[in-house]
This record gives C-alpha cells, structure tokens and sequence, in this order.
C-alpha cells in the first residue's frame, strides 16, 4: 500500500500501541484521533438505499476491533433508519481476511435470496468477496461490492472497488503530534479529533 494507508486492522493495532504507550506512565491519558468511521458506514447504507440496494449483507472485520465495529454499526443503524434493517442471517465476521470473506461470499451467492451488495469493513475482504463473484460468475451489476480504507489496490482496473476513502496520511501525522505532546505535557486535557471519510464510486457497484 505505497499511499501510506491504515487498513482497519492496522488503524487498530495503532491505537493499541497509543495504548501500550499510557500504560507504560509516559501518557497521562488516551489520545484520540480516528476517521468518522460511523459515518462512513452510514454513507454506504444512504448509497445503497439510494440506488434501490436494499437486501444487503454486512461482512465485519473482528469482534475486538474498534474500526469494524464503528463501521457496522453506521451501516446497521441507517439501514434500519431507512427502512431496511440488515436480518441476522446476513452478518458476518470476516477476521480482515480476503480467503474468509470470499467464503462467506460464496454461501451468500448460493442463497436463493442472495444480497443485491455487500458491504466489506476493509478493502481486503472486498477484494476476496469480488473473486468469490468472479469464480461464479456473477457480473458486478448483480451482486454489488464495496469496501473500506481506498487501498492503492482498489483502484486498480483488475478490482475497480467502491470503497469509503479515509485521510490516513493526515491520521498518521496528526497522530504522531498528538503522542508527542502527551509526552511532553502529560497534563494537556485529552483531545479526540475526528477525520471526514469520502465514499469513491468505481465499477463494483455498475448500474446495470
């Protein structure tokens, strides 16, 4: 990933680092600086419903981790606003994997109710649930993909994904300031600075 992107398993082991870091007494408190992660959930779900998209699955990263969760629970919360709440059934837990998620496409694709789209928490398991459709041979239009994080990959013709973009060279940079701060005056009051996402439409969610 040469832009120098956080994936939502790798933004978690950084904020667990940040952590490490306090319990070590150097950091008075936690520091606090993520993308709207919720947001960017909610703005795949208003997407979707938007284009008529409403029989939809939701494949998650790890229960322990921070993004995927706040990612789903965007998505979730403004499918059921909208009319459209996500059944059980079509939950899942990915582990950040491309093998697994590509699993989990497969039972889907064989469902006779199988989703219009699926909503990946991390570009790598959007990645592994395109080649799921690609061995059968399911077009994009049937069945759309979107991911999360605008990894360099996902721009690449071979994948074309529809993914949530997040700022995370400016993560990274506002981040590190952060923890040097913390260090360097451990009594500042703690501050939690929040990061606009952006939704990037390309060829997995073709209009047919």
């Amino acid at each position: 990933m040469s832009r120098g992107e956080l994936d939502g398993g790798q933004a978690d082991a950084a904020a667990r680092a940040v952590h490490q870091h306090d319990l070590a007494g150097k950091c008075a408190a936690p520091l606090e600086q993520r993308s709207s992660n919720t947001d960017g959930g909610a703005a795949v779900a208003d997407y979707l419903v938007a284009n008529d998209k409403t029989r939809v699955a939701f494949i998650g990263g790890a229960d322990n981790a921070s993004t995927s969760r706040e990612r789903g629970r965007g998505f979730l919360d403004r499918m059921t606003e909208r009319g459209h709440a996500v059944p059980e059934h079509f939950r899942f837990q990915g582990g950040f994997s491309h093998d697994i998620s590509a699993q989990v496409m497969k039972r889907l694709l064989s469902r006779a109710d199988r989703p219009q789209a699926v909503f990946c928490a991390n570009d790598l398991m959007a990645f592994g649930a395109l080649d799921a459709l690609r061995a059968s041979r399911v077009q994009p239009q049937d069945c759309w993909i979107i991911g999360y994080d605008d990894v360099e990959m996902a721009s690449w013709d071979s994948f074309s994904l529809t993914t949530v973009r997040q700022p995370s060279r400016e993560m990274a940079r506002i981040g590190a300031r952060l923890l040097v701060e913390r260090i360097h005056s451990p009594g500042l009051v703690p501050r939690r600075v929040n990061f606009p996402c952006d939704l990037i439409v390309r060829g997995s969610t073709e209009l047919a």
